[in-house]
């Protein structure tokens, strides 16, 4: 049999995950929703992707939490 060829693995892209949104900014985030300001204008404002500003609409604002679940 013969040798046994190794292979160096490459390095895993970094994986991108979901931050977690801190209590104050999740107070400010509800704060500019209630001006009524869009989901992507708040994004930019707070310099956050537009899905944590979704997900953190849906969890503090039950109401429409339907809504920002089908954007």
């Amino acid at each position: 049999m013969g040798a046994r060829r190794t292979m160096e693995i490459a390095e895993r892209p970094e994986v991108t995950r979901a931050r977690k949104v801190a209590a104050s900014m999740k107070s400010q985030i509800v704060k500019l929703y209630d001006q009524p300001m869009s989901c992507i204008r708040i994004a930019e404002e707070l310099n956050l992707p537009a899905s944590t500003v979704r997900r953190t609409l849906a969890e503090m604002v039950p109401a429409d939490a339907k809504l920002w679940r089908e954007l």
